[in-house]
This record gives structure tokens, C-alpha cells and sequence, in this order.
């Protein structure tokens, strides 16, 4: 029961917004025992995590170039995100990638770009994402 509660205060923390880490270091923070039990849970939820998510994003994109131009600082719904951000393809971020790819930072979220990965090419030549 201790374990469900743990699961449920750490899901209603990142739905609410409340935290200061972004989702992906909670996460990788969690035990693997804890991490599969999390998943269980937020399968239950599957909108709200979307949406806890997305806010998640955009709150730590907010001071990057994409994020600045898009105001993401001031967005806080899907309908709000959905007004401000335009429907785009790859070919809109080509500019950023490229840039992203000479060492640049802070373009699309914030920080350094690891690394790259290329897609299958499904839809034309690989793309580097």
C-alpha cells in the first residue's frame, strides 16, 4: 500500500506541475522497481500525463530561441499551445538542426544537443533528429 501511495504523490506532483526537476530526471532517477510501478500508474491517466508532459516541455524550452519566439513561458493549456504554436514538418526545424549539429545550444530547449539519431527514411532520405 506504502508503494501505491509513493506512486500516486509522485504521478499528482507532475500532473499538477509542482516540481522542479523536468519529467525525464524524475524518472531517471526513480529505482527500476519504482519506474515500472510509476508506469502502471500514469497507464491509468494516459491525457493528463500527455498534458503534464507538454507542460513540461514547453516550461523547459521556454528560454530557448524556439521557445522565446513562440512564448512558451505564457503558454499553460493544450488549447493555449495548440492557438500559439503553428503545425510544422521537418523542414521547419532544418535551420536549427544544422545549427544545432555546428555545436550551437539553447536553439530548440535548452542545453547542448548529446546526440543525434537518423530516422528509417520511411517518407524520403534519413533525417537526423
Amino acid at each position: 500500500m506504502e508503494k501505491n501511495l509513493m506512486q500516486t504523490e509522485t504521478f499528482n506532483e507532475i500532473i499538477s506541475g509542482n516540481i522542479q526537476k523536468s519529467i525525464p530526471e524524475i524518472l531517471k532517477e526513480m529505482p527500476n522497481e519504482k519506474l515500472i510501478q510509476f508506469f502502471f500508474e500514469i497507464k491509468k491517466h494516459p491525457e493528463e500525463m500527455q498534458k503534464a508532459v507538454l507542460l513540461d516541455i514547453l516550461k523547459h524550452a521556454e528560454k530557448s530561441e524556439f521557445g522565446r519566439k513562440f512564448g512558451f513561458e505564457d503558454i499553460k493549456s493544450v488549447a493555449a499551445f495548440k492557438q500559439t504554436v503553428p503545425i510544422s514538418n521537418y523542414d521547419d526545424y532544418q535551420l536549427y538542426i544544422e545549427k544545432l549539429k555546428a555545436g550551437e545550444s539553447d536553439l530548440l530547449y535548452a542545453g547542448k544537443t548529446a546526440s543525434f539519431i537518423a530516422t528509417s527514411g520511411s517518407t524520403g532520405v534519413p533525417k537526423l533528429i
